[in-house]
């Protein structure tokens, strides 16, 4: 799925997993280019895609995204979460420590983080600045690259049950842990990207303007 935030909440992929826009505001995105991006409120503002394709058991995938913060003292801003809420977790400024953090389990069913609870890459988010996150797993393996580095690499001893999840952007799927700042160019693969293809990600440039 691709979600490039065109003025609306559609997946641009061609398969039709829209998102339904709560909220959120059109906005302008990291190359200043006007209703390209979604602005997120902290306080109830989210994206609900209602199509479950997102496999939580792939044994490849990976997510792409860029975010902005603006407000690093908001604990808890979730960025991406599967539904149910107990697969996949992506966010950031977990315990005030403004670092990327994510959660996994085995079955989004349970009510747990058995795989993973709350690794944290070492970057310290700066507010107001956009950031490129890529989340990837392959096999047992889960790696966070921000602003094209690879930043954390986990293994985990278990693999995740096949479970296809619907997804909430800007909060969790249980409608708290908003997230305030912005999100725009959301991608996922069910297969992993390439060290070129990460970089073309982050270092696709900004179209020239007249």
């Amino acid at each position: 799925a691709w979600y490039p935030f065109n003025g609306n909440a559609n997946d641009e992929s061609g398969n039709g997993f829209h998102g339904v826009n709560n909220s959120a505001q059109n906005t302008f995105d990291r190359c200043n280019r006007s209703n390209r991006a979604y602005s997120f409120d902290g306080i109830g503002s989210q994206i609900k895609i209602d199509s479950a394709f997102f496999n939580n058991g792939w044994d490849h995938y990976a997510i792409s995204l860029w975010f902005k913060s603006s407000d690093l003292n908001k604990m808890m801003q979730c960025i991406f979460n599967t539904k149910p809420h107990n697969g996949l977790d992506l966010m950031f400024n977990y315990t005030n420590d403004k670092k990327f953090s994510y959660f996994v389990n085995t079955n989004p069913a349970v009510t747990s983080w058995d795989l993973f609870f709350n690794d944290r890459a070492s970057i310290i988010f700066q507010q107001d600045q956009w950031y490129h996150v890529v989340f990837q797993k392959n096999g047992n393996e889960y790696a966070v690259w921000i602003n094209n580095i690879l930043n954390h690499v986990t293994n985990g001893a278990m693999a995740p049950v096949s479970y296809h999840c619907s997804l909430y952007l800007g909060s969790i799927s249980l409608n708290s842990e908003f997230f305030k700042g912005k999100i725009d160019d959301i991608r996922i693969y069910n297969r992993n990207l390439t060290l070129m293809e990460i970089n073309e990600l982050y270092n696709c440039a900004c179209p020239i303007t007249v």
